[in-house]
């Protein structure tokens, strides 16, 4: 009786939404073949949001069966080689690239993973747009931002805006000068007399 050698579907194109979904690698929770080379490109349903992939479970060969994340379509942009502990990616731009790899050796479970949609906070759409309309800079952190505001400034209760600092209730001037609070900044102008 012949007995037909069976190959794993994997890999495809996936499209993320903002209803997390999951993505093992092939056969999990059973063993994953060996020689594989997977790969799935994860686009954004809307290009004005970025793709977050979280990886909650990871038993490889660790010397060699690996998944790697790229941002973007292209192996040019590497975000990660993922080996054992979890963390998440997210996206710049509205595309992710992963390719799972195996040798000939040792089989493992793999992972278990999600993808979804996340705004990109600092776009002009974006909930920290605000900073940069009051003078700040929005930096993209992994899956958040900070507001960073200039000399001058602090950032508001909000965490979204800078707001000016008045100096001028610090006393800094001279006690013969008037304090002009001005924005970022202050100046003293001498009283009369």
């Amino acid at each position: 009786m012949d007995q037909k050698l069976c190959k794993v579907a994997c890999g495809g194109n996936l499209t993320a939404t903002f209803t997390p979904k999951n993505l093992t690698s092939p056969l999990y929770p059973s063993v994953y073949p060996n020689n594989l080379e997977c790969k799935w490109n994860i686009s954004s349903a809307d290009p004005s949001y970025q793709v977050q992939f979280k990886v909650t479970f990871f038993k490889s060969e660790t010397c060699c069966d690996f998944l790697r994340i790229y941002d973007g379509l292209k192996y040019e942009y590497l975000r990660g080689v993922y080996f054992s502990i979890s963390r998440y990616y997210v996206s710049t731009q509205a595309w992710l690239l992963l390719r799972f790899y195996t040798n000939n050796r040792y089989t493992f479970p793999g992972f278990v993973a999600s993808y979804e949609l996340v705004s990109d906070e600092c776009s002009p759409q974006g909930v920290a747009a605000n900073c940069s309309l009051t003078g700040g800079t929005c930096i993209k952190t992994v899956g958040s931002f900070t507001c960073s505001c200039p000399h001058g400034y602090t950032l508001s209760r909000d965490g979204y805006s800078c707001k000016d600092n008045n100096e001028c209730l610090q006393n800094i001037c001279h006690s013969n000068a008037t304090c002009i609070n001005t924005p970022g900044s202050y100046r003293c102008e001498c009283n009369p007399g």
